[in-house]
């Protein structure tokens, strides 16, 4: 299995967008890189995800509510998820939905 470095915050470990990965690919293959996860009903939102010590934490709205998550990275199960307040309607088109 292949482990990767932690990416606690947003644009990286070091707020740069450069990641310390060795052996990444150069040039994307044409039909894109492999899906390594895919996690249904985490609501809409758009923050970026924090990848700390295996677990992927992340915000979204839920229904009525606005909500803090964690998966693990392993097998992308939901380890918790807790409410954080109402939901808030952005006024911006390009984000109708979710914490930013």
């Amino acid at each position: 299995m292949i482990h990767a470095l932690d990416w606690p915050q947003w644009q990286g470990p070091d707020r740069n967008a450069i990641s310390q990965e060795t052996g990444l690919l150069q040039e994307w293959p044409s039909q894109g890189p492999p899906l390594a996860r895919r996690i249904e009903g985490l609501g809409g939102g758009a923050s970026a995800p924090a990848i700390v010590n295996g677990r992927i934490f992340g915000m979204s709205h839920r229904g009525d509510d606005e909500v803090v998550w964690a998966h693990s990275e392993k097998d992308g199960s939901e380890l918790w998820v807790a409410r954080i307040g109402p939901a808030h309607q952005q006024g911006m088109r390009q984000s109708q939905e979710g914490p930013g």
